[in-house]
């Protein structure tokens, strides 16, 4: 199941620059934990 949802998310294209930056943002702010001391 993950590898059809990776095949097609992955060929998704997101052509407004604000949608882009707004929809990075919104990902690293889940995919990247705030409290940096877990990783150290």
């Amino acid at each position: 199941m993950f590898d059809e949802i990776h095949k097609m998310q992955s060929s998704w294209v997101v052509s407004d620059e604000q949608l882009q930056l707004e929809l990075r943002i919104s990902v690293s702010a889940v995919m990247i934990p705030k409290d940096n001391r877990r990783i150290s």
